[in-house]
């Protein structure tokens, strides 16, 4: 889970994300930080990937360009046999 919950100095809880690969925090200190759907709003314009839902992976745009990089592995091979 990249979702975690922060008290600010008004004893109110904030939301904040970090990057299933790299744990790099995002954090935004506006009211964005006080909603899930605001925040992931805020990630992704930072360019970062955010599921749609909380439990979802999140990654950050240095782990993102990584991994772009990377070169794409061979699939596996998957065989079958058939049922008479």
């Amino acid at each position: 889970m990249a979702l975690h919950l922060n008290l600010d100095r008004d004893s109110r809880v904030y939301l904040s994300l970090s990057c299933d690969d790299c744990a790099t925090r995002f954090a935004c200190y506006d009211d964005a930080c006080y909603s899930f759907p605001s925040l992931r709003t805020e990630a992704i314009l930072a360019g970062w990937d955010v599921g749609i839902r909380p439990e979802h992976a999140a990654c950050c745009p240095s782990c993102l360009r990584q991994s772009s990089v990377r070169a794409p592995q061979s699939p596996a091979v998957h065989r079958t046999t058939a049922q008479p």
